[in-house]
């Protein structure tokens, strides 16, 4: 799989723009050719049907038998320029217009003959021809006089057919290519439009970096979501020169920070005593006020495997993650970061320890703020009070309706790789791209949201934006998923189907795709998972810090749980109301989730048990 990380942004727009297209295209071109097959299947039926009338009105049951019967076949079949077979009712061939009837086999078991023996005006079957080799297309009508006398079929090759439906393919790969050529020239021209301004900001960035605060970034005179992140920058450099103005008043504030911080956070010097425990570690690990400044690690904790971690911070000198148990609390596990603090000339002078427990943290402290006005209110007091109906409601919509979009679209292209496509390099190709659009970062995502569906569109910050982006995160996961669970289908079932004069599209709509049915519904499963807390991809096209009003049509703009989480932890100016509510909100997203996936689990149950009967 790419690393995409090491590639340019302009780059992975290109390669998701050029995917979903061939996808798209690939369809339409087998949807076309399909449908224009069947279109000439139809007309090649009525031919045959109408000329077997017209040959039975011409024969009876009393000549039927005439001993220059199959010199008659010949002759109508050069006439007609099909190939005529006459079987008597025990199935043997008594007359056929191409070969001699000694070396042909007993018909009663064909398909076509089958059909009208259970009562069908005519049977009719697609297959190779054992005698010419060649794809034919047999229709078969009964001969009647009072009593059943035998079949009259007829068969016509369909090399024509196929002839023509080749040189269609051929054409529209031209036109595939054509359209490829001037799509990408579009997409050069709208990745310039977004890529060309974003370097422009990211250079002067660097030169806020470098503590030139006074030079603004150049504004145009457009309004779009990158000049307001240039707006953003050129606030951010005014608030900077501010804030470097009242370094005092930031130390308090950074101590009324760590203060409220959620996670625990553990300073220790290099000789492992302890510096500073805020109040969450000290409530994880119920200590008491001021008990342990001065103290060793050990002496306050009793607990080998911290002193270890905070010695291998300093060791290593690196960032490293571990999962700690509390000891007594078998319940409570931690998720732990463990780095070195290091001094102006790079010297280990400490470590530091970020804790969150895992789950268990988030309900507890998400439980308290629940209630029916916080799921049924709306938002107010700059969302420090009230309640997230709209959030909800938002990420309904969205995850509803990038399901709408992605599953049909990614069993459709399952059935096309599995039961259509040549294994090939084509196949093989399209596989490849699946899974490496799998690996795009969402953020990839939302910037194709944004250029596509919001601006080339023209659908705006919209739910409809938002779903499509959304579709597209989870569409190699649904992909992948039903192609599994379609090859996972027994061969035999798709073999009985056909054997018993099903055609293959019949065979994949009442067989396989039944059967297949719990394994796609496991792929949408998987992808609501993911989706459901994605705040990347919708940021830029479907989410909006703060509303007032429910989202009433699929243009609207929507609060999202993901993205509401988010303003509520990093924006405000009251985190002792705000952050209690991130976590009731993390609470009402997580339980959105699981009623979601436990909906699509009573399905595909349903589904099993159908498959299993």
């Amino acid at each position: 799989m790419l690393k995409w990380n090491k590639y340019s942004i302009r780059r992975q727009l290109i390669s998701v723009f050029i995917i979903v297209h061939v996808i798209f295209l690939l369809f339409l071109i087998f949807y076309y050719n399909y449908s224009l097959r069947q279109s000439y299947l139809g007309q090649v039926e009525d031919s045959l049907y109408h000329q077997a009338l017209l040959i039975r009105e011409n024969i009876s049951a009393d000549n039927f038998q005439f001993s220059n019967i199959d010199q008659w076949a010949r002759e109508v079949g050069g006439k007609i320029e099909k190939r005529i077979t006459i079987i008597n009712r025990d199935g043997q061939v008594i007359a056929d217009s191409v070969f001699s009837v000694e070396e042909m086999d007993n018909h009663l078991g064909r398909p076509e003959i089958q059909a009208v023996l259970t009562g069908e005006r005519s049977g009719k079957d697609i297959r190779q021809s054992g005698t010419l080799n060649i794809d034919m297309y047999y229709l078969v009508v009964p001969v009647n006089n009072e009593s059943f006398s035998g079949f009259i079929r007829l068969a016509e090759s369909l090399e024509d057919i196929d002839a023509v439906l080749n040189t269609n393919i051929k054409n529209n790969i031209s036109f595939f290519i054509i359209i490829l050529i001037l799509y990408l020239f579009l997409i050069w021209k709208i990745t310039s439009n977004i890529i060309n301004p974003l370097s422009q900001i990211t250079d002067q960035v660097r030169k806020m970096a470098n503590g030139n605060l006074q030079e603004e970034i150049r504004l145009r005179a457009n309004a779009n979501e990158i000049d307001t992140l240039a707006r953003a920058f050129n606030f951010m450099a005014q608030q900077l020169k501010t804030k470097i103005e009242q370094v005092s008043a930031e130390r308090n504030r950074a101590e009324a920070i760590l203060t409220n911080m959620v996670d625990g956070l553990l300073v220790t010097d290099k000789n492992l005593m302890i510096k500073l425990v805020n109040p969450a570690a000290r409530k994880m690990f119920s200590l008491q006020d001021k008990e342990f400044l001065g103290k060793s690690i050990i002496e306050v904790f009793r607990y080998h495997e911290i002193e270890d971690n905070f010695m291998k911070a300093m060791e290593e000198n690196k960032l490293f993650t571990a999962e700690l148990q509390i000891p007594g609390e078998p319940n409570k596990i931690l998720k732990s970061n463990f780095v070195a603090i290091n001094n102006e000339r790079g010297q280990v002078i400490g470590a530091l320890a970020v804790l969150a427990l895992i789950i268990y943290y988030v309900f507890s402290q998400g439980m308290a703020v629940i209630n029916w006005e916080f799921l049924t209110g709306m938002p107010r007091m700059g969302m420090s009070e009230g309640g997230i109906l709209p959030a909800i409601l938002g990420t309904f919509y969205l995850v509803v309706g990038a399901v709408f979009f992605a599953a049909p679209l990614g069993v459709l292209a399952a059935i096309y790789l599995t039961e259509y496509a040549k294994q090939g390099k084509l196949v093989k190709i399209i596989r490849i791209g699946v899974n490496n659009l799998a690996g795009v970062p969402s953020v990839v995502f939302g910037l194709f949201g944004l250029a596509i569906f919001v601006k080339l569109f023209g659908f705006g910050v919209s739910i409809l934006s938002g779903s499509a982006t959304l579709a597209i995160v989870i569409l190699p996961t649904i992909i992948r998923a039903a192609e599994e669970a379609l090859l996972a289908v027994p061969a035999e079932y798709r073999s009985a189907s056909l054997a018993l004069g099903a055609t293959r599209w019949q065979t994949i709509k009442k067989v396989t795709l039944p059967a297949a049915m719990p394994g796609i519904l496991t792929g949408i499963i998987l992808g609501i998972g993911r989706v459901a807390g994605e705040t990347a991809p919708i940021m830029f096209t479907a989410a909006t810090f703060f509303t007032m009003r429910l989202p009433s049509s699929i243009f609207s703009e929507v609060m999202a749980l993901p993205y509401h989480i988010y303003a509520l932890v990093t924006t405000g100016t009251m985190p002792h109301k705000q952050v209690p509510l991130a976590f009731g909100t993390a609470v009402v997203l997580l339980a959105l989730v699981l009623m979601i996936n436990l909906f699509a689990i009573v399905l595909r149950i349903r589904f099993d048990k159908k498959v299993k009967r």
